[in-house]
């Protein structure tokens, strides 16, 4: 009877903490290469390397919006982690979208040491920039455009009232300024 409530109770809390769980790359040498961690619980942990290959990859590859997985590295390639070790043996299947969809056992029942954190490393392709910042961009451009035409506009109008203060007059193809009082 202690079994049911126990595996209730475990698979209640299984199930319903997920929603919120968040996946990065930490330590890589782009956006898309790195050890692989996922937020639980107000933590980052890292997700252990038994049985991890290209499909797990492929799933937190195509999460993170970078391009084909190219490899994943065991035996903490990025270095080891700190912190939890939240995922003991994901189980993605071909299609999965989120690593999320993949944990087949409780969160933080794990037996692994941080020596054997699970990496990633993904082809980077056109990574997206926020459309902010494309605006913020655009606005700056805007913004040196129309300090560039207001000086241009008081530099003309400072020569076209040196013109008028002055006459040009011409003797034997030599041109000379003269000067109004």
């Amino acid at each position: 009877m202690w079994r049911i409530l126990l595996i209730w109770i475990l698979s209640r809390t299984f199930t319903v903490s997920h929603a919120d769980m968040k996946v990065r790359l930490v330590n890589g040498t782009s956006v898309c290469s790195g050890r692989v961690e996922v937020f639980h619980l107000g933590k980052w942990g890292t997700v252990c390397d038994d049985m991890w290959d290209l499909r797990h990859a492929q799933v937190v590859c195509s999460e993170l919006g970078c391009g084909q997985p190219l490899s994943a590295p065991i035996m903490a390639y990025f270095f080891p982690g700190k912190g939890p070790i939240w995922m003991l043996k994901p189980a993605c299947r071909d299609g999965e979208q989120s690593l999320v969809n993949c944990i087949r056992q409780p969160l933080g029942f794990v037996n692994c040491k941080h020596e054997e954190d699970a990496s990633v490393v993904c082809a980077v392709t056109g990574v997206s920039v926020p459309r902010w910042t494309v605006a913020l961009v655009v606005m700056l451009v805007l913004f040196i455009l129309v300090l560039l035409g207001i000086s241009w506009f008081f530099y003309r109008r400072s020569k076209i009232k040196e013109l008028e203060s002055s006459h040009r007059v011409c003797e034997s193809n030599i041109y000379t300024d003269i000067r109004l009082q």
